[in-house]
């Protein structure tokens, strides 16, 4: 699956999904977000393992957009 986030200007947002699958992958599209300390910019890649607690993000002075990518829990393909 794949969610595209917009995320307001210095406002920190959680990057849910109903469900962790096999973990997550965010892209930021569009301005830079905030996330454990960092600043990530355009085409930086923040990853969430399954087990994970959810990715939390806040956007920067012009906000963002974030991609997130989820990976499949099926394990057999």
């Amino acid at each position: 699956g794949a969610y595209l986030y917009c995320i307001p200007p210095e406002i920190s947002v959680d990057l849910k999904v109903p469900s962790a699958g096999g973990g997550q992958y965010g892209i930021v599209l569009y301005g830079c977000v905030f996330s454990s300390g960092q600043k990530l910019g355009k085409l930086s890649g923040i990853y969430r393992n399954h087990d994970e607690e959810e990715l939390q993000v806040g956007g920067g002075t012009q906000g963002a957009a974030v991609l997130l990518m989820q990976f499949s829990d099926d394990l057999d393909s």
